[in-house]
């Protein structure tokens, strides 16, 4: 297995909060599909979650309450969802730990099993090779000179982070990183911890140098 004849499923989520445990649902749900390193599918569902949407996160998103008026929940496209997630070799996300959570969420509330994949971030390979000053994802598409012009809108999201992903990989795979994405799923668990001790050290020394 290499990245270059490699299967994966790109996703993006639009949600009325950040934390499931608060009751945070997912209401869009954008994906496309890398093969052989180029996006051959995407798909985009608009769900109701059953719950009103902030005024903050239409702000953010644009999303409105009446947009999800008449839409499925996650219930009715779960399948459809599931099938894609099977049908593909890795998963990724930008911040897994957020969008995957929110989905784990989603098939839990309705009794169901997500099917057992790997999942990858390239949020943790770009912080550890590029220094862009923030790791958002405009940051890293301009970078990467690709266009997002509908950012937070799940569809938009997910097309443009893969293609930035794309081009990453073809910037460091066989130099930074390996060839093989299995290699790089154990080496990402070791970046991220990295990572966040370094975030910890600079947080604690910023409350230190605040202190009154």
């Amino acid at each position: 297995m290499s990245w270059q004849n490699a299967n994966w499923l790109f996703i993006d989520t639009e949600t009325t909060g950040l934390n499931p445990a608060d009751g945070a649902r997912v209401i869009e749900l954008g994906w496309a599909r890398v093969v052989n390193m180029k996006i051959v599918k995407t798909g985009n569902w608009l769900l109701n979650p059953g719950v009103q949407v902030p005024a903050e996160i239409t702000n953010i998103t644009g999303i409105k309450q009446e947009d999800l008026e008449g839409q499925p929940s996650f219930k009715d496209i779960s399948h459809k969802f599931y099938n894609e997630m099977v049908s593909s070799e890795y998963m990724m996300a930008f911040n897994v730990k957020f969008d995957k959570g929110m989905i784990d969420n989603e098939f839990k509330l309705i009794n169901m099993s997500p099917p057992q994949k790997q999942w990858l971030d390239p949020l943790i390979w770009i912080r550890r090779f590029l220094q862009l000053g923030d790791n958002k994802l405009k940051t890293v598409t301009q970078h990467f000179k690709v266009e997002l012009e509908r950012a937070h809108r799940a569809d938009a999201d997910a097309e443009a982070a893969a293609l930035a992903t794309i081009k990453f990989i073809n910037s460091f795979e066989g130099k930074a990183m390996p060839d093989n994405p299995s290699e790089l799923a154990n080496m990402e668990k070791v970046w991220d911890a990295d990572q966040r001790v370094i975030n910890k050290t600079k947080y604690q020394s910023k409350t230190k140098l605040n202190k009154p």
